[in-house]
């Protein structure tokens, strides 16, 4: 008698499973898009699952098994229907921000010493900043605020001056200054060396202390700083009016928060098309009304982060798929809003969830760090990223204005990779495994010109500060109180020495070069004896290096602008 014929169902089930994974495994894995909002194939072609359907045993057998056997792959996205909420976010959460630490240090002077002791138990390294920075602006309200402003609450608080600055003026063509790269240190993120996401936590931690303690003072200073609110709202709802910065808010949730700060013109801002400036016309007459706008005109391209964007589709699936993802790779390779260095914290819920999820975050140097880095529109230079200047660049790119246009400014490139490591490496304080999560910053495909740069000039910014610091322990510079003694910040040697190490999790894929003898420069410099010949000396080092011919400054723009001439909008 003839043997049943052998099918795919009746293998053994390790066999079976050995063929599903080769038929469900694709090169490249599985590609989110941002458009549709759905996973594809590497090359953008839709994802087949047609053996699933064959039958109910191998649909049965094959459950989930896509998920788990592919890498999920996730970039910063940019959509034009999400284009004036990602703007917005950031220009409200800034706001917000300063918002809190205006409050926290008008209120400071309610702390208790079982407060601060509080306090130090939730964020110790919180504590001595705050003291320090309450002092300080203590001292500069009464040395420079009249006291008839102090009596009715004027002049006390940094955020309501950055809010008018920033959308007081946005109805002009010539002063918006952009929200896709908009930053702002404020008074405790410029004071505190710790990661971004644990400063804000341990503000807001201080904020809900002292309404708790003070809520009468509380209540009218938050009336002070948003008078819509009275007989409207209680106080108390500001403690959560903000979204966490991974969130992708819908436009109702956004409108709604940015009324309430009053800023509701933040989204019409971001969306407005903007023209080159009626000074690059007249430099040496102010705005005339009768100027009429022409030529080539911009406006921003505004990104989420792969990582808020793996945060929202994660969050999305059904609790049984999300269990079947094993691993995740987010390519941060372009500059994405709201802090996006602490957006991995987000992360945490579904690695509780899933003890299997493996996750790593691919941070390319050049455009994600470096790009950002000269975008960012400065209060004193402001050439290369607001919208304003960039078409204003494309009508006459040969202005003297852009002629530095291929130069990193190198004095602050640390300061901004500073800020990814340090948030890279307080994932696992967020209760998220050191061993399921790596952070890796990414050269390719500029590995060479990657290492040059942190030889020359990461290593060297940390000798620097090494060597300053040595020069004030043996004496030959005296600590003024209440100074800031530092030229760069002063963690960037910590993090350098995990991500020399390759420590968890930190790694990167180009040599990172050696560190630089901080003793030489201690010598070379043993005749200045004032902190600020220090500064000086410092900042006549080498400050430029040129962009690789690939990130030339015209070439990129298209990443970051909707662009259209006069003869397409016409």
């Amino acid at each position: 008698m003839a043997s049943p014929p052998t099918t795919l169902t009746t293998l053994p089930f390790e066999m079976r499973r050995q063929i599903f994974i080769y038929a469900f495994k694709v090169d490249g894995g599985y590609v989110f898009n941002g458009d549709s909002e759905k996973l594809t194939m590497a090359d953008g072609k839709p994802i087949n699952l047609a053996l699933m359907y064959t039958c109910r045993s191998i649909a049965n057998d094959t459950k989930g098994m896509p998920l788990s056997v592919n890498t999920i792959n996730f970039s910063t996205v940019y959509r034009r229907a999400w284009n004036g909420v990602a703007g917005c976010f950031n220009y409200v959460r800034i706001f917000y921000r300063l918002l809190q630490e205006d409050l926290v240090l008008r209120l400071a002077p309610f702390m208790t010493p079982d407060m601060y002791s509080e306090l130090g138990q939730r964020h110790p390294a919180f504590v001595s900043p705050l003291r320090n920075e309450s002092a300080r602006y203590e001292t500069h309200v009464r040395r420079f605020v009249p006291e008839r402003n102090i009596r009715v609450g004027k002049g006390r608080g940094y955020s309501s001056g950055w809010h008018q600055s920033h959308l007081g003026t946005v109805v002009s063509n010539d002063y918006y200054n952009g929200f896709g790269h908009l930053h702002c240190l404020g008074h405790l993120w410029g004071r505190w060396y710790g990661p971004m996401w644990e400063t804000e936590q341990a503000t807001s931690y201080c904020l809900r202390l002292l309404a708790e303690k003070e809520p009468a003072e509380f209540s009218r200073l938050v009336y002070e700083a948003l008078p819509q609110w009275v007989d409207t709202h209680p106080a108390h709802e500001f403690l959560d009016l903000m979204f966490p910065p991974w969130a992708i808010p819908s436009q109702a949730e956004m409108a709604n928060v940015a009324s309430r700060l009053e800023a509701n013109n933040a989204c019409e801002a971001v969306e407005s098309w903007y023209y080159r400036p009626s000074s690059s016309y007249s430099p040496t007459r102010s705005l005339e009304t009768s100027w009429t706008a022409t030529g080539t005109r911009c406006r921003e391209k505004i990104r989420f982060s792969a990582t808020a964007v793996a945060i929202r589709f994660l969050d999305r699936l059904p609790t049984g798929q999300r269990l079947k993802i094993r691993r995740v790779t987010l390519h941060e390779n372009l500059p994405a809003v709201c802090s996006p260095s602490v957006h991995a914290e987000g992360l945490a819920p579904f690695f509780r969830e899933n003890q299997r999820l493996q996750v790593e975050r691919r941070v390319s140097v050049m455009r994600c760090i470096a790009e950002e880095d000269r975008l960012v529109n400065r209060e004193i230079e402001k050439k290369f990223g607001r919208p304003q200047d960039v078409a204003w660049f494309l009508q006459q790119p040969n202005e003297p204005e852009f002629e530095n246009r291929n130069l990193m400014t190198t004095d602050s490139f640390s300061k901004v990779l500073v800020e990814w490591l340090l948030d890279a490496l307080a994932v696992p304080g967020a209760n998220i495994p050191a061993e399921s999560f790596t952070f890796v910053l990414e050269g390719e495909p500029w590995v060479d010109f990657c290492s040059d740069l942190f030889q020359q000039v990461v290593h060297r910014d940390v000798a620097w500060q090494k060597a300053f610091d040595a020069t004030i322990d043996r004496g030959y510079l005296r600590r003024g109180k209440g100074q800031i003694w530092d030229l760069t910040h002063n963690r960037l040697e910590e993090a350098m020495k995990h991500l020399s190490k390759q420590a968890s999790p930190l790694s990167s894929d180009f040599n990172t070069g050696h560190p630089w003898d901080f003793e030489l420069i201690v010598e070379q410099n043993q005749l200045l004896n004032k902190r600020l010949s220090w500064i000086s000396a410092y900042q006549n080092l080498p400050r430029f290096m040129e962009f690789p011919p690939e990130l030339d400054y015209a070439t990129v723009l298209a990443d970051h602008y909707e662009i259209q001439t006069e003869d397409e909008y016409r």
